[in-house]
């Protein structure tokens, strides 16, 4: 439900499926049968208590390099492998002539990853919400709720864009703009309104 945009102060991206490929098929490199990588990766509940911070990158490799047999770095190095920016995202970021921020169901392995390797301003990762420090994941009401204390904005000036309907639909019943993409290049289109 995307309202008129000229009052808009700030975008909150989603950060998979909107500005960043996540690529699982690297997974595969680990040599282990594609079961028990699955397994190792996202069973008992791992992957979301990494993605809410209950779970620490460190204990997460080390559990799932112990199930693969494999050593936790190199656990750290595939797993930051699955995510990398998509190729429109640094120039549309530096075109943004609105601020913007990333409010994203992510870990710390991949949220590093994305730090390093593009340089945006400190304040922009201090003004985003992203899962694995809020303590919980989209569509919970109060990710949304911590998104509008950070910005200090109206949620009428805020555009929020993601691609899963329940995380839109969460952040519409807090007034918030929101528009969800099909596929990424809805998103440059949609932007260019901003412009």
């Amino acid at each position: 439900m995307t309202r008129d945009l000229s009052d808009i102060k700030c975008i909150a991206f989603d950060l998979g499926g909107v500005l960043v490929d996540v690529q699982r098929q690297v997974l595969p490199q680990l040599n282990r049968p594609k079961e028990e990588i699955e397994r190792a990766f996202f069973g008992q509940n791992r992957h979301a208590s990494l993605g809410t911070g209950t779970l620490l990158a460190k204990d997460y490799a080390e559990r799932v390099a112990l199930d693969l047999q494999v050593d936790a770095a190199t656990i750290e190095t595939v797993w930051a492998k699955v995510v990398t920016w998509k190729s429109f995202a640094t120039p549309l970021l530096a075109g943004l002539k609105v601020p913007f921020v990333f409010w994203s169901n992510t870990d710390p392995i991949h949220t590093e990853k994305l730090k390093q390797t593009l340089q945006l301003p400190s304040s922009v990762w201090a003004k985003s919400v992203l899962s694995h420090e809020a303590g919980y994941l989209k569509p919970d009401a109060r990710f949304f709720d911590l998104g509008l204390q950070k910005l200090d904005l109206r949620p009428e000036q805020v555009l929020f864009i993601d691609d899963r309907a329940e995380n839109v639909s969460a952040a519409q019943q807090f007034q918030i703009n929101t528009h969800q993409i099909s596929n990424p290049h809805d998103v440059l289109v949609l932007l260019e309104s901003l412009t």
